[in-house]
């Protein structure tokens, strides 16, 4: 009997995704019009919102996952719905959340991924799909819409973290579940052991977003100042 494959952090099938990522966003960077050909950004809001249903289904259905820790309510699985919404009816509004919580979330995702199943374990591959899939929607708004944040899409995406944040608090207490990871630290090693005990870690989780966030903003900030 087999083992189930284990994820190896930079091993080669999470450089082969990172790098299909990469190469895909250069694409899309580099000429938009050409990526959208076949509708490219309309193909990655269907995949997204495919992804993102059938995902609880499946950890539920295939993993025994408890439905109640399986719903997409952590950050960056709110963020695919916002995806969808952004390039389908082309949302700058929507946008203004989406790019941050992409880029700030989604690709560190990527970076560091909390993941125990390797390649070709289904849970590795909708992983790495979703989240390069949210930072390539956040790519074509950018360069394919135009779309630019601003300072005060900052402001608006603190707020926003803030009020989710309270109300995945009140959540968690109805399901006796830890998404944002708001009532414990996750079982395996992570960040948080850094950040000093509950409820400072989540103060200081929360800070670090808020700083992420202006980093994100940092390239759009020079080039206005350039201008």
């Amino acid at each position: 009997m087999t083992s189930e494959p284990t994820f190896e952090l930079f091993g080669s099938t999470h450089l082969l995704m990172l790098m299909a990522t990469l190469a895909l966003g250069l694409l899309i960077a580099r000429s938009p019009e050409r990526a959208d050909v076949g509708g490219l950004a309309r193909t990655i809001a269907w995949l997204l919102l495919l992804l993102t249903v059938a995902k609880p289904i499946m950890y539920v259905g295939i993993f025994d996952r408890p439905l109640a820790q399986s719903l997409p309510l952590d950050l960056c699985r709110i963020n695919e719905f916002f995806c969808v919404y952004l390039l389908l009816a082309r949302s700058y509004r929507m946008f203004e959340i989406a790019y941050f919580l992409a880029m700030a979330g989604s690709l560190s995702a990527l970076l560091m991924p909390d993941l125990l199943h390797g390649f070709p374990d289904p849970r590795f591959v909708l992983f790495f799909l979703s989240h390069g899939l949210s930072i390539l929607a956040v790519l074509y708004a950018v360069f394919g819409f135009g779309f630019r944040p601003t300072l005060g899409s900052v402001g608006r995406v603190i707020v926003f973290l803030g009020l989710y944040t309270a109300a995945i608090a009140g959540i968690n207490l109805l399901l006796d579940s830890n998404y944002l990871f708001i009532c414990r630290k996750p079982e395996g090693a992570s960040i948080l052991d850094f950040l000093g005990p509950w409820p400072i870690y989540v103060l200081a989780l929360f800070a670090i977003a808020v700083i992420a966030c202006f980093l994100c903003y940092l390239p759009f900030a020079f080039r206005r100042n350039r201008a």
